[in-house]
């Protein structure tokens, strides 16, 4: 463990010095259900330069929802890895009783390359003192080895649990386990991949991370869309549209199970939902330009159906379309 823990350590300053100083007091959050996409992370934050592994919001995989943070693939640098930050950071040790994460991996021999980092400020020598370093204490807990791969798993870890590693880079007297100190979380890092280059091309995701803190728990789930808050409105002879009030999502409406040709050419059937008067509302995501047609790519039920010809006169535009979609 030793080799990526000291390699992850100029990454983790930057970001601590950020919570440190741009925010002192706690999180107004002690218990909840958020989601969290691109368009708002919830406050999370995510690794960059050197440990600059690429991530997405996507649909392939999801422990629940219908979607999950996906990374990867690693690239053949050694430094390269992912690493995330919930916005838990700052907090009594006491308030903090224990951090759960779904993962998957497309590799089973996972040699440590899932793992928490949990860092400590030890109230005994002030709180924000340090000798050394920007931590008094950090506990590393690393996941199971050997689990089926793209399969969904769970790594949790509480106060009481035996870390793997227990780093006092200034002499500290830290406890057998997080718990067992008295002074402040200052923030925990979700790892995957190691700084070598044995982990080039690991793929996986995350999903579902529940925080439990002294309230209650606070749990994130990763989306490529947030469609909380959305309801459904009629509208005359063209069914259902799904409307959100702060932020509409843009979509199409079409009649049931409609033939449509997508952006390669080839014939695509478009399912039916729920909608009423013989239309169906599908969201659209995205949008490409071929042969001076815009095609949107669109979506139903978290499953994404192609490109549909927005000139379709069959279909009926709903909502503002994204820029990208506009001639």
């Amino acid at each position: 463990m030793s080799r990526k823990l000291i390699a992850i350590l100029s990454s983790i300053i930057i970001c601590t010095l950020v919570f440190l100083t741009v925010n002192l007091s706690p999180i107004s959050a002690q218990s909840g259900n958020y989601i969290v996409t691109s368009s708002n992370l919830q406050g999370w934050a995510f690794s960059t330069a050197p440990y600059d592994a690429p991530f997405f919001f996507a649909e392939n995989y999801a422990a629940t929802g219908s979607g999950s943070l996906e990374f990867g693939p690693i690239g053949s640098t050694g430094s390269n890895k992912f690493i995330m930050y919930p916005p838990f950071f700052n907090q009594p040790i006491t308030n903090f009783n224990g951090i759960s994460v779904q993962f998957l991996s497309s590799v089973s021999s996972l040699t440590d390359y899932f793992y928490f980092n949990v860092y400590i400020d030890l109230s005994v020598n002030g709180l924000g003192t340090f000798y050394g370093s920007f931590y008094d204490c950090r506990y590393d807990f690393v996941a199971p080895d050997n689990l089926a791969t793209f399969t969904w798993h769970t790594f949790a870890i509480n106060g009481s649990s035996t870390p793997d590693n227990v780093q006092a880079p200034n002499g500290s007297a830290c406890a057998a386990t997080y718990g067992g100190n008295a002074g402040n979380v200052l923030f925990i890092a979700i790892n995957a991949g190691d700084t070598t280059t044995i982990d080039s091309g690991l793929t996986g995701a995350f999903d579902d991370v529940q925080i439990q803190t002294a309230s209650g728990t606070i749990t994130y789930d990763f989306e490529l869309l947030d469609t909380t808050g959305i309801v459904s409105v009629g509208i005359p002879n063209l069914g259902l549209i799904l409307i959100n009030s702060s932020n509409p999502v843009p979509a199409l409406i079409a009649p049931n199970a409609q033939q449509a040709i997508d952006s390669i050419g080839n014939p695509i059937t478009l399912p039916a939902d729920a909608d009423s008067n013989g239309f169906d509302t599908y969201v659209i995501t995205g949008c490409e330009e071929s042969n001076n047609t815009i095609w949107a790519s669109i979506w139903l039920g978290g499953v994404n159906y192609g490109f549909v010809d927005l000139n379709d006169s069959r279909i009926t535009i709903l909502t503002e379309l994204p820029t990208i979609c506009v001639n």
